[in-house]
């Protein structure tokens, strides 16, 4: 009968999962730890850079700044654009930007331009995150999507700790531009990959105007043992010509979006600051640059790893619990790293604990993000919550070179850190009892699509 049709949603959520999931799922980790390995590079080239062009820490700043601030605008104002042309175009465009910019700034032969193209490689460094976010999203099982979602996105940590790795090793022998031909070249041998490997998301065409043909056989093709036409393959068409960014803000989920926001800013504040700053603050400490790269490695790591943990626990019980006790955790390694001074027995710990508590808290923030928007808006919320939290990443990138300008102590920049991140195990905190709404406005959106299919299939056979 037409009433007993599944959603696709449902479709999904009732299969086990395929290799053409896992195939997803593995292209979007690498096409995020690309977007990693190019975001962090700045930050341990930077000591390289400042010694080539005599440079002062405050000078390196706008630097940092440019490429965060070209993050944040391709996230608010390109990432959109995946609600309305799909998210693997926009993914794979977004690739070969980041890519070839990257490549051209290993030419750059002074700051002014150097500056110029790290912004526009942020431009597809920002839509990139996601766009892989909402695809691996939309096409896991419900019963896996939190531990798949934060096992992807670590494919950002561990870009960002081969990154460091890459910096230690090449730049030595090679020069820190060697460094740049890697990052860009990466990228765009891996467009052909994304290409061929990638089909564009079912619940995005599910919104789209005569897709019913290309989603029965995208679904034939990533579940070849199912009964398709147990499935409604109907397309329900949004038929608004806006990008859906005022939905961010109706009445059902405003204070559910400003404290995603709130969240995204403080903690990507943190990260970005750590991120940027920190080879520099531990080599002010007396390390060589090989140990403060080796430490700063250790930090991305349990961004990592605490990922993948992270995702497990979300499966398992609220993921907004999960994700203010992650922010605590980090609260209180950055609290105790500004009074154990170099000890390596003691700080290579506390770093990987910080790395758990905003790296691998960054990616469960993403599953929750992903889960409390819905399909037509899905994107954009995830693109404006980077968005914002960028701007906290620009503050974050910026403010290391003027608190090191003015000698502020290891201890008061490790102390103000953990201040910034317990206003995102707030907001975490505040987030628990609207995931409950949001969960029921995704039951009632697959139950809105069950109805249409039962009132729409007895009138295409009248036709």
């Amino acid at each position: 009968m037409a009433n007993a049709r599944l959603s696709l949603e449902a479709f999904v959520d009732s299969q086990p999962l395929s290799r053409a999931q896992i195939r997803i799922g593995v292209l979007c980790f690498l096409a995020v730890l690309l977007d990693g390995f190019d975001s962090i590079l700045v930050g341990y080239l930077a000591p390289a850079i400042k010694t080539e062009w005599g440079l002062t820490p405050p000078q390196l700043a706008p630097l940092f700044g440019s490429g965060v601030f070209g993050l944040m605008v391709g996230a608010m104002a390109i990432g959109p654009f995946a609600d309305r042309f799909g998210r693997k175009t926009i993914l794979i465009a977004s690739v070969a930007v980041f890519g070839l910019l990257t490549l051209a700034a290993s030419l750059a032969t002074s700051m002014p331009v150097f500056i110029a193209l790290r912004f526009f490689a942020g431009l597809g460094l920002g839509a990139t995150m996601p766009c892989a976010i909402t695809l691996t999203s939309e096409y896991c099982p419900r019963r896996h999507r939190s531990l798949m979602v934060t096992t992807m996105f670590c494919g950002f940590t561990a870009g960002a700790a081969i990154s460091g790795l890459a910096a230690a090793w090449i730049v030595s022998d090679f020069g820190w531009r060697a460094v740049l031909v890697a990052g860009g070249m990466l990228p765009i041998l891996f467009l052909p990959a994304l290409l061929l490997g990638i089909p564009e998301s079912l619940r995005f065409l599910s919104l789209r105007d005569d897709a019913g043909a290309r989603i029965a056989r995208i679904a034939s093709r990533l579940f070849p043992h199912a009964d398709i036409d147990a499935v409604d393959l109907a397309t329900h068409p949004d038929t608004r010509r806006r990008f859906p960014v005022a939905d961010l803000l109706a009445r059902d989920v405003r204070h559910g979006t400003v404290l995603i926001w709130v969240v995204y800013f403080a903690n990507l504040l943190v990260l970005l600051f750590l991120n940027s700053w920190l080879p520099t603050l531990l080599t002010n400490l007396g390390m060589t640059m090989v140990r403060a790269a080796a430490f700063t490695s250790t930090f991305q790591i349990g961004g990592a790893l605490g990922s993948i943990g992270l995702g497990y626990l979300m499966d398992r019980w609220s993921p907004c619990r999960v994700l203010a006790v992650s922010f605590g955790v980090g609260v209180l390694a950055l609290l105790a790293a500004g009074h154990v001074g170099t000890e390596a027995i003691v700080l290579l710990p506390l770093m990987f604990a910080i790395g758990v508590g905003t790296g691998g808290a960054q990616t469960g923030a993403h599953v929750v993000t992903s889960s409390f928007y819905r399909t037509s808006s899905r994107a954009t919320g995830m693109s404006w919550a980077l968005g914002i939290g960028r701007i906290g990443s620009v503050i974050g990138s910026m403010a290391g070179g003027y608190l090191l300008g003015l000698h502020w102590s290891a201890s008061a920049i490790w102390s103000l850190l953990a201040g910034v991140l317990l206003v995102a195990a707030w907001g975490a905190a505040r987030l628990i009892p609207l995931m409950r709404h949001a969960a029921l406005a995704s039951a009632a959106d697959e139950q809105d699509a069950r109805e249409h299919a039962s009132l729409s299939t007895p009138r295409r056979q009248s036709d």
